[in-house]
């Protein structure tokens, strides 16, 4: 599928839109690590069952601030309060879950993932999320 894709953003939005539902995740995000300037926002991801968008909303150009280069998988089961709410026509509901996945090349930290779920992400789906 993604053989001869030369679109970075293209690739994260391809990516996004098969991952997060087979983890059952209902928002989504990739950052590229951009040595000087931290994470870069690539694409983001947004079920289109519960959030409203159509599929895949364009994502913003903002860089965030600098990472600290970890090479490890972070759940998060207790939301800060400036967590964004997963959102439909209907509700905005707070994520239960979301894990922080390191992209890594030749042992560097390349991009990371964001994956926000309604529900608790299962031992299997965070087995497969990191295969």
């Amino acid at each position: 599928m993604l053989q001869g894709q030369r679109d970075l953003a293209a690739v994260g939005r391809m990516l996004l839109s098969d991952l997060a539902p087979l983890v059952n995740a209902q928002n989504g995000v990739i950052y590229l690590v951009e040595p000087e300037a931290g994470l870069r926002q690539l694409s983001a991801y947004a079920d289109s069952e519960t959030s409203g968008a159509s599929g895949a909303f364009e994502a913003g150009s903002g860089t965030r601030r600098p990472m600290r280069h970890r090479c490890r998988r972070m759940l998060l089961t207790q939301m800060p309060e400036n967590v964004v709410p997963i959102t439909s026509g209907l509700f905005q509901a707070v994520p239960n879950n979301l894990i922080v996945l390191p992209v890594l090349f030749e042992g560097q930290v390349k991009a990371v993932i964001e994956l926000a779920s309604l529900g608790n992400f299962t031992d299997c789906r965070l087995h497969f999320s990191i295969s």
